[in-house]
Parts: C-alpha cells; structure tokens; sequence
C-alpha cells in the first residue's frame, strides 16, 4: 500500500478505540486525541473501500449496471427489487465513517501544531477535504435523490434528525464548495503526506482530480442547466484535468489483510461462488472483439456465456469472473483519465468545450486509456476503434450511443459510474430483471431513517415524487 506500516498500525488503534453512533451529527471522536490526518485516512479509506465493494449487503450496483449477475440464489437484488440493508449500509458508511471523519478531521488541522506545517498547508489539507466531502455528497445524490445536506453535519448538538435538501440544490452547494476548496489548493505548500492514501499528499494532482470531478458534476446537469455546465466544464479544462492514467484517482490496496481490495474479500476470501459474469455485458462486448474481454472475463467457457439478472444462475454454467478482480492488490478507482476523455466528447458534441469536431479524439483517448490501463496494447486499441461497430465516425445524430456505450464498458469495475452513466445517457439498452423489473432510477430511503428521523424522510419522498426505485434524480431527464 501507498501509506507507511506506522499509518496502517495507527489506522487499526483507531478503529479500535473508535465507538461509532448512528446520529449524523455526534462525533464521538471528540473525546480523543485522534491526529486530523488519521481521520483523514479513515475517511479515504472507508469511501474508496465502498465504492469498490460488491455485496449484497453493502452494495450491488454491479447488478444495476449488469455487470455481474448472482448465482445460486433468486433475491431481491438481482431482481431490481427493494433490499433493505443495502440502503442502510451504504447511508451509514458515506456519513458515519467517511463524512464524519473527513469532518471532524477538518475541526481539528486550524488549532493542530504539527512540526514544520505552515498555514498554506494546513489550507491544502482543508481544501482537499473539501474536495472528498464534495464527491461523497455527489454521490448520495445520485444514489438516493434529496439527502440531508446543510444540517448534515452540523456541530450542534440538538439537531439530531437533519432536514433533506433539495437534490438540485445540493449540486448547486457543492460545486461552490469546490470551487472554493480549487481556490484554496497552493502547489507551493504540502498537504497529508502519506497519511494521504491516494496521491500522497501531491497538491497538484489534487487540483488536477478536483477540476475533474468539477467536470464530471458539469456534464451531471447538463441536460438541466446547459449554460452553467458550459460554464463549470470551460473552467474545469481551463484549470487542468488529468491528462494520462497517471493522473487517477485510486488507492492502492495490498496483498494481505486487512488492507485488501475488498472484491478480493469477496471473490477469494469468502470462499464463496456467488457472481458471474452478466448476460449484458458479454452481448455486447464479445460481438465486437473488444480486447477487454480476457481481463473482464474468465476463460472457464468458450464463448463468453453471461448470466441473467434475476435467474438461478449455477455458477460452472456461465463465465467466471476475470481473474484480475482475484487479486487482493487490484486498485480502487474514484475517477480515471479514460473518463475525463469520454466527458471532453460529450461536452464536445454538445459545444460545453470546444466543437463536435473534436469528440472524436477524445473519445478515441478514451477507449485507448481504458485498454492500456487494463493491460493492453495502443495497437489493440487501434484495431478495435477500426471497426465500424465502435469508430466514432458511425456516431452521426446519436453520440449518446456511441459514448454512452464505451463509457458503460470502460466503467466495467465502477458499478454506481457504470449505472450512473446509463441513467444519464440512456446506453447501453439495458433489459429489465427476469421477473421483468426495470433497472432502478435510485435506490430508496433507508429504513431506519423512517424509524428516527420520520418526518423529514417522509417529507423528502414526497418531494422527489415518491420513495420508489423508479424515481429519478434531478438530472436523470432521460
């Protein structure tokens, strides 16, 4: 792993000595003397850990985005239907174990006297907080629709059950949240260092990762505010997105617990056959030859046979799952370079930045950086973008198909990106469960929240237009 054995040691006293609530706004952490930056790494680890995992209690968007499909059991998951502690489990984690600590964290740098750090970098390391508070609040957004935002996470102590804001308006917060937070990163000063598990503390790769995740959350509303997404994207690019895979967003997992990915726990570990390899996923890439298939998939069935959302699949019947996701050191992405390309295209087809006429090279980076990330070659890359069924040429009057597919393929091991992608561009075409379920629009509102904090959760369903797996977020128009 990137970070020290000191780091890893000090990470396992805390979780230790750490006794968390449930309340969003009591931090039990102020009774001890936790260094910011242990906090710090709590919280990264704890939000990349559960956007990389796949589980049926802690989160099976794979299944949402077809990726995967279960085998040896017919449930609510792979059937597009409500399962109650999934919800639960990802709420808890987002604000629980990353929100709070990347906050407390937060209370304590401006007071915390650390030999040789200045102001500029304790502002850095505010700054890039700010930075992962944003991308978390993002993606509760998009999860569950209106979320409690503004008095989330507030320090009194009397509010106890938060008010839901408006999902609109929490974008509209925290992209002025991160802008502040991409004012305030200076490359002339330092930040966390290693206690910084995903760029060790380099300043300008921050900068570079904030001004991406801006441009992802500008093509987020572009089909509900064109002019301001043109806005943020024409800034994001201006300031410097990433530009190779060196730039990602990721977080390197080791080769021995407990700092392994947890897909690993999951597909080795547990000992368990439970995924294989979705119906979708296979259908359209193996037509197509794209070379990603020898890493996605296994090489147990000759062709590729995928399972079906909501069957009983049996697990030597259809293909197993690539043999790279077996390995406990595979790293965890946030966001990669291959995306910031496919978003250039699509703000490209839609004059955000730049013209039409330039969609078709940054897609062409995008399918390249996504087949070289997993291993191949820039020839392999070539000779799957000559063929008619994946050139960009072929993409006159329909770039949503075009982009939305490689995206969809690119983000094989992003479940909540590869499902968000689709509900935002509408490709692949996606067929429903086998009990004829569609793919949801949201997942819904945790349980418990109707138990303790029933009245703004009822009052929030009301104003999405229900607490239904149907129900979309703001920018899903499509």
């Amino acid at each position: 792993m990137k970070n020290s054995k000191i780091l890893t040691i000090l990470f396992c006293l805390f979780m230790i000595f750490s006794c968390k609530v449930d309340d969003l706004n009591v931090s039990d952490k102020q009774i001890s003397d936790v260094p910011s930056s242990t906090l710090f790494t709590n919280g990264q680890r704890n939000l990349v850990d559960q956007m990389v995992t796949q589980s049926v209690f802690d989160n099976h968007l794979k299944f949402y985005a077809q990726y995967w499909a279960g085998t040896g059991f017919i449930g609510p998951e792979t059937n597009f239907q409500d399962l109650k502690s999934f919800p639960q489990n990802y709420w808890n984690t987002l604000y629980r174990d990353v929100l709070s600590d990347l906050n407390e964290a937060a209370r304590l740098i401006p007071e915390e006297e650390i030999f040789g750090l200045t102001e500029i970098d304790k502002q850095n390391r505010l700054a890039i907080i700010e930075v992962l508070k944003v991308y978390t609040f993002h993606v509760l957004v998009d999860l569950f629709g209106d979320v409690p935002y503004s008095e989330a996470l507030s320090l009194d102590k009397d509010i106890l059950n938060p008010v839901y804001d408006n999902d609109q308006n929490i974008y509209t917060n925290i992209i002025n949240q991160l802008n502040t937070a991409i004012g305030n990163l200076n490359t002339s000063g330092q930040s966390f260092g290693d206690s910084d598990l995903m760029y060790q503390g380099d300043v300008s790769k921050w900068a570079k990762f904030a001004n991406s995740l801006k441009l992802r959350l500008a093509l987020r509303i572009a089909d509900v505010d064109s002019n301001q997404a043109g806005t943020l994207a024409t800034e994001a690019v201006n300031s410097g997105v990433f530009t190779s895979n060196n730039d990602n967003a990721s977080l390197s997992y080791e080769s021995t617990t407990p700092n392994t990915n947890p897909i690993w726990e999951t597909l080795v570990n547990s000992g368990r056959e439970d995924y294989v390899v979705a119906e979708a996923v296979v259908d359209i890439m193996q037509p197509i030859n794209d070379p990603r298939q020898s890493v996605y998939f296994d090489n147990n069935l000759t062709p590729y046979v995928g399972g079906v959302l909501g069957n009983l699949n049996i697990f030597d019947d259809f293909t197993h799952i690539g043999t790279a996701f077996h390995q406990p050191d595979l790293e965890g992405l946030l966001l990669d370079y291959a995306e910031v390309e496919f978003l250039l295209a699509e703000a490209a087809e839609r004059s955000l930045v730049g013209s039409p006429a330039d969609a078709e090279n940054h897609y062409n980076n995008a399918i390249t950086a996504s087949i070289t990330y997993w291993g191949g070659s820039s020839g392999d890359a070539t000779t799957y973008l000559a063929q008619a069924s994946v050139a960009y040429t072929t993409a006159t009057g329909n770039y949503r198909q075009k982009i939305g597919t490689q995206q969809w393929i690119a983000f094989y091991n992003r479940g909540f990106d590869g499902w968000s992608s689709y509900r935002r561009l509408g490709f692949p075409n996606l067929s429903n469960s086998s009990e004829g379920n569609p793919v949801p629009r949201r997942i819904k509102y945790p349980i418990r929240e109707y138990n303790t904090n029933g009245t703004n959760v009822t009052n929030a369903a009301s104003n999405i237009g229900g607490d239904e797996l149907t129900t979309k977020v703001f920018w899903d128009v499509n």
